[in-house]
């Protein structure tokens, strides 16, 4: 009898060899003259060791639970340090594949076909986020769990999970609309004391009561207040060089509708705006469109089961968060494997929109047009449309039908 081709076994390689690449950029960089963000997070933990102001430079802009959390990694030697943290991320991002595509309910050769091609699709992020050494592979992991939980019925432990990820960056928080319709009262009980512990009791065990309400004093100043119209920073830099970083709807918005630098990565004055508004008039467009994205969730999600609704979710968490940045877009993970179960699956010609869409993110990398080129699509906001294609994507896969598919027979 012929032996079926390993697919399974070359696909793991794969990702293996790929992961192992990812770290090794993380580690290097981490090592370098100038850093990167693994080692803002070492040196606000070592700060909270020491019994510092974790905010201290003003560079540090997590909650006071992450610089807490950091301490283990803080404690290592550098290079140690920085390998251990890509291994667990890498780690917690392969479980989580596993928990999307059995979310999807793939099993066989099409199981295999769909972990590849998300992989693929998120690749672009993936290599920001490892290479900048940053957390955000972590929390889109840690979501996944999140939903997994919740599809078990174990409300109060989803719940601890999704505090988890607030407590270590906000974004999160725009998931409460899946947790309302999708976890209900357990798991918002679960995620209450989950914020208590996370953002009050050990912060204030790590650095002392005093200490750690003045440390969320200063991540407001320092996160929150740019984003307060009420607030005097709201303000400042009102037209010319305000620049508005990241790849979300209200990046775009910005960029596209105010004569503002476009690019942070070039000493070039980059613009690329069609109309002249003001910024406050701007904000309340950015956070209607948002509102619109969030109506088409509801209505879209509503006729899906766990893993569409909660794709949805992510896509729209990614897009509204005024936050995200390119390596933000990791927590398309689910969302990726969800469009490639409808494609290869039930065959949705809707879900190749999103693939395309993922295609398209991966193209704007410095590596394959150069960073000129790469530079300009990213002032225009590449990441961002490609975020709103798979979100349109999604929508229209969306179908009344759970699901937790009854698993593809595989005929080898």
């Amino acid at each position: 009898m012929k032996r079926p081709f390993p697919w399974a076994s070359i696909a793991a390689a794969a990702a293996a060899a790929i992961l192992t690449v990812l770290i090794a950029k993380g580690v290097r960089n981490a090592l370098s003259p100038s850093g990167n963000d693994f080692v803002i997070y070492r040196d606000a933990a070592l700060r909270a060791l020491r019994g510092e102001s974790i905010y201290a430079g003003g560079v540090f802009m997590y909650p006071p639970f992450f610089a807490v959390l950091f301490i283990p990694f803080a404690v290592l030697p550098i290079g140690v340090g920085a390998a251990l943290w890509g291994i667990v991320k890498a780690a917690g991002l392969l479980a989580a594949l596993r928990l999307s595509l059995d979310l999807c309910g793939l099993q066989g050769r099409i199981r295999v076909a769909s972990g590849a091609a998300a992989l693929a699709g998120i690749l672009r992020f993936l290599d920001s986020d490892f290479t900048t050494g940053n957390a955000n592979a972590l929390i889109a992991s840690a979501l996944v769990w999140c939903v997994a939980e919740a599809a078990r019925g174990r409300g109060i432990r989803a719940g601890l999970i999704w505090s988890a990820g607030i407590a270590v960056k906000v974004t999160p928080i725009l998931l409460l609309p899946w947790v309302l319709r999708r976890g209900g009262g357990r798991m918002l009980g679960g995620a209450a004391a989950g914020l208590a512990l996370w953002l009050a009791v050990l912060p204030a065990a790590a650095i002392s009561p005093p200490g750690a309400r003045v440390a969320v004093g200063d991540w407001y100043t320092i996160t929150l207040a740019q984003f307060n119209p009420a607030d005097e920073t709201f303000s400042e830099s009102e037209r010319g060089s305000d620049y508005q970083p990241g790849q979300s709807l209200r990046a775009l918005l910005h960029r596209t509708l105010r004569p503002i630098d476009a690019s942070a990565h070039d000493a070039r004055d980059v613009r690329v705006n069609v109309a002249d508004l003001p910024k406050v008039a701007v904000e309340i467009i950015a956070y209607g469109a948002a509102a619109i994205l969030l109506f088409v969730w509801l209505i879209a999600g509503r006729r899906a089961g766990t893993a569409g609704d909660a794709a949805l979710a992510f896509a729209w968490m990614v897009i509204a968060s005024p936050y995200s940045r390119k390596a933000h877009f990791v927590a398309l993970l689910l969302p990726a494997v969800y469009l490639a179960a409808r494609g290869f699956r039930d065959g949705r010609r809707a879900a190749w929109i999103g693939a395309g869409a993922g295609a398209a993110a991966l193209a704007s990398s410095p590596g394959f047009v150069g960073k000129r080129a790469s530079t300009l699509l990213l002032a225009h906001s590449a990441i961002a449309w490609a975020g709103l294609a798979c979100f349109i994507s999604l929508a229209l896969c969306a179908k009344a039908q759970d699901d937790q598919a009854k698993p593809e027979s595989d005929p080898s």
